[in-house]
């Protein structure tokens, strides 16, 4: 059966969190969906949390759990799995808002199918303890702008991807530990991919994830490995390293 969008978490010792993130799918008021959970062999509570819930959504959800190698390739097991239109991927220490589903509904009917664009919605950014510390948005001059200083240009999380559009870029590059959306976005805006911007609040997003603790060596290998695939020319490339590492070890100064 073909939904009209499919929502993946990706999960692995997540028994912290997943419960507010399962929850926040469960309170929807909107119907068309399909719940797809990939676990990465959790070796905590998660599988037997999500077994919980399974029964309360009534055949939406399915979830699998086995060892995997990374978050983005368990995006990609995930988004192959999904039947949906429209496929939303959902962190598993984040939680969507509870007309969510609707708005994003809402707001494609102005698209044929054949024809949706990428939906960029806004999200909230909260601390620890579920206090909004500031609420972000992207537009066409952020897209614009990412595209060239090698960002992500549209908000990962609240970012919602029709899947012929995934038949056309690909799917995630697993040689990624951190930025592998960064990858993939810049290859959609090569492809001309578009982009609608939905001027609602759609998902919450807490601090302290895996995305947010750049200060690693994660991020400089990462980074490394993107300039090397999108820039050939050696100069281009040490150029655009350099601008990167100052940037990231000033911002690590800062926060010192």
């Amino acid at each position: 059966m073909k939904h009209f969008i499919s929502l993946v978490t990706i999960c692995w010792n997540s028994e912290k969190t997943i419960s507010r993130t399962i929850e926040s799918v469960l309170k929807q008021n909107f119907c068309d969906y399909e719940y797809i959970i990939i676990d990465g062999a959790s070796t905590d509570n998660t599988i037997n949390i999500i077994k919980q819930y399974t029964p309360l959504f009534k055949g939406k959800l399915k979830y699998t759990s086995e060892p995997d190698k990374g978050i983005y390739d368990a995006f990609n097991k995930g988004i192959a799995q999904a039947s949906g239109r429209y496929i939303w991927l959902i962190n598993s220490d984040d939680y969507i808002e509870h007309d969510a589903l609707q708005q994003i509904y809402n707001f494609s009917k102005d698209y044929k199918e054949g024809n949706e664009p990428i939906i960029s919605g806004i999200m909230n950014v909260r601390d620890g303890n579920g206090n909004i510390l500031y609420t972000i948005k992207s537009s066409s001059q952020k897209v614009d702008a990412a595209y060239k200083n090698n960002t992500m240009g549209t908000i990962h999380p609240a970012t919602i991807v029709p899947k012929r559009i995934y038949d056309i870029v690909g799917l995630y590059d697993i040689n990624y530990k951190i930025i592998g959306d960064i990858d993939w976005f810049k290859r959609a805006y090569r492809n001309k991919m578009p982009i609608a911007f939905c001027d609602r609040v759609l998902t919450n997003f807490n601090t302290g994830g895996v995305s947010t603790a750049s200060g690693n060596r994660k991020s400089i290998n990462d980074r490394k490995y993107l300039l090397k695939k999108f820039y050939k020319n050696t100069f281009s490339y040490y150029y655009q390293l350099a601008k990167w590492l100052t940037i990231f070890y000033l911002v690590k100064y800062i926060k010192r």
